[in-house]
């Protein structure tokens, strides 16, 4: 018997396959009015801290945002009993042949996307953590799987096997979710855990300590600092791919998005893209079509003469800090939202330095003001939420500045995640254009 824990859309989707298949299941979730829809189909459920006693119970799979440390979770894991994420359950039905993952603390998305678009004349699948289930009863081995993967889906992984798996970088994060930053780590080097040889495990030689890497993949490098042994590589103005039959040199000036972690995206995204019969064609195609999804560093509006960006999907103090080294002095950062354990001394001292202002708001906001004190960093303001913040950032902007949404964690102080919460910053620069809010 197989348990289903938690039924947003990633579960939903395993209980739908699972009911086409005519497999016995039962379903776990916090909330009654999701688990009606299971009742009237004589499933059984289970709500909240009820205890989950059927001993048929022989495989859980569990919602990626479900702790390790969830009761359930460690009563069946005591007991011995497996318990998987949406992806190995994927790779366990199907046994894909052609799947790229990708994970990273930082870049996994937009990396993910250009894989799509490198290669999305073969039709490729796009899912994982990017917002699309993996679960479908039409999956086909044969078919290009494009997967951006957290750390929480890697963390319950055994046998899932990429034919690529990238790997851009790694920085503390989740560190509430995993417990320490050693396990945060050791979930995502299971990306290439079950790599053989014949495998390729593309790798950032800027950001990865390559001593922990113990893989039996084919190991392929690139780097903005290094030519020698890499793969892609800056030669003066021009990106360099050197992989197996692959050679080529892309001018700077033809990528669309030229920041140096942009660059990094780029190369691991050509780099993988190579393994699937990238043409010229398909290069010069992408180069001409490819934009950023919202909410990275995304230009919203100029109002006043005060430009204002959205990087809502910032939710790390390393992604704040790549944010930063793309925008000009005269920022006002917004910096704030829901604690998951991280250090900000790092980002804090580079704020000082870098920007403008910086405003603290939300859940973390005493400890952003704790940091900078202890750091000697005055350039600060203190708000509530957002919207306090936002009021605050356009009382002290001037005529040539810029406001920047870059929280540095995550949203659950206030919204239902990163895009709510980048759509509520472009409604108050919205409401702004239009006159309804005032500066203070």
């Amino acid at each position: 018997m197989i348990l289903v824990m938690g039924l947003k859309k990633t579960g939903q989707s395993i209980t739908d396959y699972l009911s086409k298949k005519d497999r016995p299941y039962c379903v776990y979730d916090k909330k009654e009015e999701v688990l009606l829809r299971y009742k009237v189909l004589g499933i059984k459920t289970y709500k909240d801290d009820e205890p989950i006693t059927d001993r048929s119970i022989d495989l859980v799979i569990k919602s990626p945002g479900i702790p390790p440390y969830e009761p359930h979770i460690k009563y069946f894991r005591e007991k011995g009993i497996r318990v998987i994420s949406d992806v190995e359950f994927f790779y366990m039905e199907f046994k894909p042949k052609n799947v790229i993952a990708i994970t990273g603390t930082n870049g996994k998305t937009t990396t993910t996307e250009m894989v799509y678009e490198l290669l999305k004349s073969k039709e490729p699948v796009l899912a994982g953590n990017i917002g699309m289930t993996i679960f479908n009863d039409d999956r086909n081995r044969d078919d290009i799987y494009v997967l951006e993967l957290s750390s929480f889906q890697l963390d319950n992984t055994d046998t899932f096997r990429p034919k690529v798996a990238i790997l851009l970088n790694i920085e503390e994060d989740h560190l509430d979710w995993h417990g320490s930053f050693e396990n945060y780590k050791k979930a995502k080097y299971k990306i290439f855990k079950n790599e053989r040889p014949g495998d390729a495990l593309i790798i950032s030689a800027d950001h990865i300590n390559e001593s922990e890497i113990h893989t039996d993949a084919d190991i392929y490098r690139l780097s903005l600092d290094k030519k020698e042994g890499m793969n892609a590589y800056l030669d003066g103005d021009d990106v360099v791919f050197d992989i197996n039959d692959f050679r080529k040199r892309v001018p700077v000036s033809k990528l669309r998005y030229k920041e140096k972690h942009n660059i990094i995206n780029f190369m691991a995204a050509v780099l993988a893209a190579s393994f699937f019969d990238l043409t010229d064609e398909m290069l010069d195609d992408f180069l001409g079509k490819f934009r950023l999804d919202y909410h990275r560093v995304e230009f919203v509006d100029e109002v006043k003469g005060i430009t204002f960006i959205d990087d809502s999907k910032a939710t790390n103090p390393s992604a704040t800090a790549s944010a930063l080294m793309s925008t000009p002095q005269n920022t006002t950062l917004l910096l704030g939202g829901f604690d998951k354990k991280t250090d900000f001394t790092d980002l804090i001292n580079l704020g000082g330095k870098k920007v403008k202002s910086m405003i603290f708001f939300g859940d973390i906001k005493d400890k952003l003001k704790d940091t900078a004190d202890r750091l000697g960093v005055t350039n600060y303001f203190m708000a509530d939420r957002l919207i306090d913040a936002f009021k605050k950032s356009i009382d002290i902007a001037e005529t040539g500045d810029t406001v920047l949404l870059s929280p540095g964690a995550s949203s659950f102080d206030e919204f239902k995640g990163y895009e709510e919460r980048g759509d509520y910053f472009k409604e108050l620069v919205r409401e702004l254009k239009d006159g309804t809010i005032k500066r203070i």
